[in-house]
């Protein structure tokens, strides 16, 4: 499912079409709605799915909530490639979701220069609004002290964005 998730929003990141035949759940159909409702055309056709990127963040303007239901690698996904996107977006989901915490993400995001409004929650869940920074995004290295390859994946999603070099270290 992971890699599944990973393939469509990196084929929206991609020029041209890109053909995938990956899992077909709940979860992977959020993240398909969401790159839809950024203005990434994907059809389906003979059970493959083709998607029509449209290059490092070229997602249209939409200024509104995606909600993820209950897609903990949905949610941190599209926080990681919306860091750069410069308008705001609400990241939402189910009553589950929303009891997750966010922060040890959204303080890297923080850092590569996105703007992140959570609410009135030391937790610091759901729902989060975040606009992105095209202008000043920061490439920097991460040191990421709790493996996570939600996170990881989230902090490349975001450096495809940025100028520079950015590394990310995972602690062993």
């Amino acid at each position: 499912k992971s890699i599944t998730h990973r393939a469509y929003i990196l084929a929206s990141q991609c020029l041209g079409i890109s053909k995938i035949n990956g899992l077909n759940s709940q979860d992977v159909k959020v993240t398909i709605n969401a790159l839809k409702k950024l203005g990434i055309k994907i059809v389906s056709k003979r059970n493959w799915d083709y998607v029509y990127g449209t290059g490092i963040s070229g997602f249209k303007k939409f200024n509104g909530i995606l909600n993820f239901q209950n897609s903990g690698t949905s949610a941190r996904s599209f926080l990681g490639i919306l860091a750069c996107y410069p308008y705001p977006v609400t990241i939402s989901g189910d009553s589950s979701l929303k009891l997750r915490p966010f922060k040890r993400l959204t303080n890297y995001l923080e850092n590569i220069g996105a703007t992140i409004i959570h609410p009135k929650s030391k937790k610091f869940n759901l729902p989060i609004k975040i606009c992105g920074t095209r202008e000043w995004a920061l490439a920097q290295k991460h040191y990421i002290k709790v493996k996570s390859a939600q996170i990881s994946t989230a902090l490349i999603y975001a450096a495809l964005q940025t100028k520079g070099i950015t590394e990310i270290t995972e602690s062993s």
